[in-house]
């Protein structure tokens, strides 16, 4: 079955339900698909249940009722094929139910050309005029580290075309401001010594080359490329530090590199509900995600300045 009517007869089952149990996984690719059905599904009057997770087994599914997998369960070979729909892109897709999309089984790269959240725009498509949700889409590429080639290509000049992606150049670095992106740096590029998990001398930096507002992008780029040049980092993290950056006007967080950041640590900090909150364009809890996004990723530099991962942050009630 080719991508295109896989993705068309998932579509026809979804707009069939009255209520979907939706369980994604817990990162940007996984919260971002998961979150492009929820909302094409709410669009046309049915309702669903998302819960975010890091791993799924067949004995975590509800007992009854239509679930839909996103960003997992290709692998699985004892799910039950009736009730349960996977979106999915990782390998290998032994899933035999009647509604899996996955490019793997259509011929394509699923680790390179289409995540996740770009096969659940696919999806979102067939179930009616979703276009404004491609920058969700973009989160996957970003998330999973993928190339815009194949699929990913086209949804994302789509969303040019439409108007919901800008492309620009800029920083690629996640934060809300630049002492924050460069004291939180991970990846793109983690930058050694001096500024990832520093904040004093992020300052420093972010003081001297700031004038009145006006910040001195070559005085910066030089510095930071002195600073953090082979052997600190390599050639193609530095290169990682400017590049193309996208601006998605219909999310609450404009930045796309900011959004997946921003979904990524809350979905990994055990926070997902936050993560799937901002992918479904809600702001209430903006300032508690940047805040769980700072933790996680300080966590993530301690972690690999003492060689060890990051402990699962909290939650504050």
């Amino acid at each position: 079955m080719s991508l295109d009517a896989a993705a068309a007869s998932l579509a026809d089952r979804l707009l069939e339900q009255e209520f979907v149990e939706v369980l994604a996984h817990h990162d940007a690719d996984g919260i971002a698909a998961a979150s492009i059905l929820c909302h094409a599904m709410f669009r046309e009057g049915g309702r669903f249940r998302l819960r975010i997770r890091p791993g799924i087994a067949t004995a975590d599914l509800p007992g009854d009722g239509s679930v839909l997998l996103c960003d997992f369960g290709s692998a699985l070979t004892d799910l039950p094929p009736g009730d349960v729909m996977v979106v999915d892109h990782h390998l290998p897709p032994r899933f035999e139910g009647d509604y899996h999309v996955n490019p793997h089984l259509a011929g394509i790269d699923g680790d390179r050309d289409l995540s996740a959240a770009g096969a659940a725009y696919l999806v979102a498509q067939r179930m009616g005029d979703n276009r404004d949700l491609a920058g969700l889409a973009l989160l996957g590429i970003i998330g999973d580290g993928q190339a815009l080639d194949g699929p990913n290509r086209e949804i994302v000049n789509e969303g040019i075309a439409n108007g919901f992606i800008t492309p620009r150049r800029g920083l690629r670095l996640p934060g809300r401001g630049l002492a924050e992106q460069l004291s939180l740096a991970v990846d793109p590029p983690y930058l050694p010594p001096g500024f990832s998990g520093e904040p004093d001398a992020a300052r420093t930096l972010v003081a001297e080359i700031t004038d009145e507002d006006d910040m001195d992008i070559e005085s910066l780029l030089t510095r930071l490329v002195l600073t953090t040049a082979p052997p600190n980092a390599s050639v193609s993290a530095l290169c990682g530090i400017w590049g193309t950056t996208y601006s998605l006007g219909r999310e609450v967080i404009d930045e796309a590199l900011n959004l997946a950041a921003v979904v990524d640590a809350c979905g990994k900090a055990g926070n997902g509900d936050i993560g799937a909150s901002l992918c479904l364009r809600s702001s209430h809890a903006l300032q508690e995600a940047w805040e769980i996004t700072a933790r996680y990723r300080q966590a993530v530099v301690a972690g690999i300045r003492g060689g060890t991962p990051p402990r699962r942050a909290r939650r504050h009630l």
